[in-house]
C-alpha cells in the first residue's frame, strides 16, 4: 500500500491513519477482509426508538431505516406500517403511534444491531442468483458460493397478481437483475429457479416475457434448474407475504429471519 502511495505521489496524514488493523469504519461501516456491517451505536438506537410524533419525524425515521435497506431482507414490507402512517397527510400534525408499530421498530433495532451482515465482493469468483416466485411474491439471494452478498424480495400488486406462474418466475428474474445491476453486469451470472420452463427456449412465451428477455440480453447470464428444497431462501422469501395478516406479523417477521440467517451458515448444494 505504501508503495503505491508513492508511485502516485499521495500524502497521508499518518496522525489520522490507522495501519494494520484488522477492521476499519469507513462510510457509516464496519469493513473487514470478508464482511461488511452497518455501525450500529447507542445514538443510532436512541434515534430509531424515539418518540415520533410528526410527519417529519416519521419521515426522518423512515430515511434512516432506508439506510440499512441491503443488510435487511424484505424491510419495505416490515416497515409498510410505519410508511402508512405517511398516507394522506400532508400537514405536520400529531401522528398517533400504536403498540404494533413501536414493536416493529425494536424488533427491526435488534435485527439490524446483532443479525444484519453482507458477504464481501469478490469479482475473481462468479455469481450466482437463486429466483423464485409465489402467487403473491418474489424472491431471490445474490450469493458467491456460500456467502451471501444481498436480498431482494418484493410483492406482487395489481395486474402482476394475474400472471401466470411462468411469467412470475420470469418477472423475479428480470427484477433481481435490474436490483443488482450495478454489481453484476459485466460479470457472468448463473441464474437458478425451480421452474423448468424457465431454463427452455419455448416457442410459446408470452410477447411479456419476450419483452423482459429482450431487456435481459444486456446481462450475461445461463439459466438453470434447481430442486424447491435447495431453493430455501428465495422460497421462503417469495412466500412469506402469504403470512402476512394482522395476527401473524410476528411470525413472519421470525420466518424471514430465521432462513436468512440459517442459511448464511449452510451452503446449498445445488444439483
Amino acid at each position: 500500500m505504501l508503495k503505491r502511495l508513492l508511485e502516485h505521489e499521495v500524502k497521508i496524514n499518518f496522525e489520522k491513519s490507522k495501519i494494520g488493523m484488522k477492521e476499519v469504519e469507513v462510510l457509516g461501516y464496519r469493513v473487514n477482509n470478508k464482511e461488511i456491517f452497518p455501525i450500529f451505536t447507542d445514538k443510532t438506537s436512541k434515534l430509531l426508538n424515539r418518540n415520533i410524533k410528526t410527519r417529519k419525524e416519521v419521515q426522518r425515521l423512515v430515511g434512516l431505516l432506508n439506510w440499512y435497506r441491503k443488510f435487511i431482507p424484505n424491510l419495505s414490507e416490515k416497515i409498510c406500517e410505519i410508511t402508512n402512517l405517511l398516507k394522506g397527510r400532508k400537514d405536520d400534525k400529531k401522528i398517533t403511534v400504536t403498540r404494533q408499530i413501536k414493536d416493529e421498530i425494536n424488533k427491526l433495532s435488534k435485527i439490524i444491531a446483532n443479525e444484519s451482515k453482507l458477504d464481501f465482493l469478490d469479482f475473481s469468483k462468479k455469481f450466482t442468483l437463486e429466483c423464485d416466485a409465489s402467487d403473491k411474491g418474489i424472491g431471490s439471494v445474490l450469493r458467491q458460493e456460500d456467502k451471501i452478498i444481498g436480498y431482494y424480495s418484493e410483492k406482487l400488486q395489481g395486474p402482476e397478481l394475474n400472471y401466470s406462474i411462468v411469467e412470475k418466475e420470469y418477472l423475479s428474474i428480470f427484477l433481481v437483475l435490474l436490483h443488482f445491476q450495478r454489481i453484476i453486469q459485466g460479470n457472468y451470472i448463473e441464474i437458478y429457479t425451480d421452474n423448468r420452463n424457465c431454463n427452455h427456449d419455448n416457442k410459446k412465451i408470452t410477447s411479456r416475457i419476450q419483452r423482459w428477455k429482450l431487456l435481459m440480453n444486456e446481462f450475461s447470464y445461463s439459466i438453470f434448474h434447481i430442486q424447491g428444497k435447495n431453493n430455501s431462501v428465495a422460497d421462503e422469501l417469495s412466500r412469506c407475504f402469504l403470512l402476512k395478516t394482522k395476527n401473524k406479523k410476528e411470525e413472519f417477521n421470525q420466518l424471514v429471519n430465521d432462513v436468512c440467517q440459517r442459511e448464511r451458515n449452510e451452503k446449498i448444494k445445488i444439483d
